[in-house]
């Protein structure tokens, strides 16, 4: 039993050390891109207050709306109405 317990307990600490690393890839990645986000709009104009609680699909969604072909004002109307979700 005690083996079997031991096993249980190396196996979920190999796991978490092995998922650790990936997580945080992922986290230094939403970053980057949410500090892109960040300066875009305060270029732009546009408020940044909310950009915390983006979810990460808006956050794509502005993306591909900001490197779409859409005239300026377009996607300028589209950032907003994103943004204005959370105001």
């Amino acid at each position: 039993m005690k083996n079997t317990i031991a096993a249980f307990a190396t196996t979920a600490t190999l796991a978490l050390a092995l998922t650790a690393p990936a997580a945080s890839a992922m986290e230094q990645e939403l970053n980057m891109i949410t500090g892109a986000l960040f300066n875009t709009l305060s270029n732009a104009g546009l408020p940044t207050d909310v950009i915390q609680e983006l979810s990460l699909a808006e956050i794509a969604e502005i993306q591909l709306t900001l490197h779409g072909g859409d005239g300026e004002g377009e996607k300028m109307r589209t950032i907003r109405n994103i943004l204005a979700r959370h105001q």
